[in-house]
């Protein structure tokens, strides 16, 4: 098992900068949070990158994170942490953590 840390990508940070207007946010004291949970499915068919005696695997992605933005009239103040995993369904020695977390003000 492998753990690595992510740092918030320009995708992520934007995100976090215009936080979701279309999904109704979750009040909690001066906050509105953006709760997410998401699952992906991919196909690697070289999960090695290796030049010859490609090995290839499926690996699943379920993931959790959450977006808050304050609801100040005068400062910003927004955050964003999550977590997700790379599970291999066949190359279990290759699977991998990652977590992040990020704040903007």
């Amino acid at each position: 098992m492998r753990t690595s840390k992510r740092a918030p990508t320009l995708q992520s940070r934007i995100a976090v900068r215009s936080a979701p207007k279309g999904r109704p946010g979750v009040a909690v004291g001066n906050f509105l949070l953006y709760p997410e949970l998401t699952l992906k499915h991919t196909y690697d068919s070289n999960i090695f990158a290796a030049n010859s005696n490609a090995i290839s695997d499926f690996y699943i992605t379920p993931g959790a994170s959450i977006t808050g933005r304050s609801n100040w009239s005068r400062h910003k103040l927004s955050f964003e942490a999550g977590i997700d995993s790379d599970n291999y369904l066949t190359n279990s020695s290759q699977d991998v953590y990652n977590y992040w977390l990020g704040f903007e003000g």
